[in-house]
């Protein structure tokens, strides 16, 4: 299907509000991988050599820029962009009809991207940093992302752990550092041999980055690939999306683990401010909903 597929719509029945409501799904889901595809193209052409974190069911992103070490962060307008409320398949056609006509409304009313009543128009603040242009609030704006945030360096990263489905695979920290290729070894021992079973055929994959900053301590960054685990990674029925997604970022944690490695553990500035207490930031996968 590729990174920006669409997906199908079937129409169940006779009932003319079914394929109406599908039409707004497919809209929507549209609009939101547009966002994906507009972001991607720009920072890849930017940075040639970044690795970008992002998938369709992540609100935010990453990019590892390898030739000066820094990770920037950004986000997607999914929050922000007109919504569509969920109607239950065994609903009747009114609940259809009634959130079908709310969500063209709101595209009708939208300013650019944004639904009318979003928080980020006018321009908001959140997006203008020393390091963003002054044109990220329209690029959010007009395309549905945006950077924030001044970006961090690789070596204010003191570890990073690894969750399947809430349970850690793996976890590296500069107190205690796992050898090369670790993550990469983790990942391939937990998820590509064979299916994942679960009940509702879904998996996710969360890293979660350590970080530190000269006087405010510990803190963390997270990043989820949700994916469907009914097949053999290394079959050809795997999703193409996920595949992609996944291998992106082995390639991230190929990149960052040697900042976790035993030669900087000398480091006394960055001994300083991480510590076994810190270090326990990495043992939970966080909020799913953030």
């Amino acid at each position: 299907m590729g990174f920006f597929g669409k997906s199908s719509a079937n129409t169940v029945g006779n009932d003319p509000t079914v394929a109406e409501y599908k039409q707004c799904q497919e809209h929507r889901r549209q609009m939101l991988d547009s966002f994906r595809r507009n972001a991607f193209n720009r920072y890849s052409f930017i940075y040639p050599d970044a690795i970008i974190l992002m998938n369709r069911y992540r609100h935010t992103f990453m990019i590892l820029r390898q030739e000066d070490g820094l990770l920037l962060h950004g986000e997607f307008a999914d929050r922000e962009c007109p919504f569509l409320h969920y109607v239950p398949d065994d609903a009747g056609p009114l609940a259809r009809r009634t959130a079908a006509a709310d969500y063209w409304q709101q595209v009708k009313q939208a300013k650019g991207v944004l639904r009318a009543d979003s928080k980020h128009v006018p321009k908001h603040e959140t997006y203008r940093s020393s390091l963003c242009e002054e044109d990220e609030n329209d690029r959010f704006l007009k395309y549905g992302f945006a950077l924030w945030g001044n970006g961090q360096e690789i070596d204010q990263h003191y570890g990073c752990a690894l969750f399947l489905d809430g349970h850690r695979i793996a976890k590296s920290t500069f107190l205690h550092p796992q050898p090369a290729k670790y993550f990469s070894h983790a990942m391939y021992r937990w998820l590509m041999p064979r299916p994942i079973e679960t009940s509702t055929g879904w998996s996710s994959l969360v890293m979660v980055l350590g970080e530190f900053s000269f006087g405010m301590g510990s803190s963390r960054s997270r990043y989820e690939i949700k994916f469907p685990n009914t097949e053999d990674f290394f079959g050809p029925k795997f999703d193409a999306q996920s595949k992609d997604a996944i291998l992106k970022l082995r390639d991230f944690l190929c990149s960052m683990e040697s900042i976790f490695s035993a030669k900087n553990i000398g480091d006394d500035a960055k001994a300083d401010f991480v510590t076994d207490e810190g270090a326990t930031m990495l043992d939970s996968a966080g909020d799913p909903t953030d």
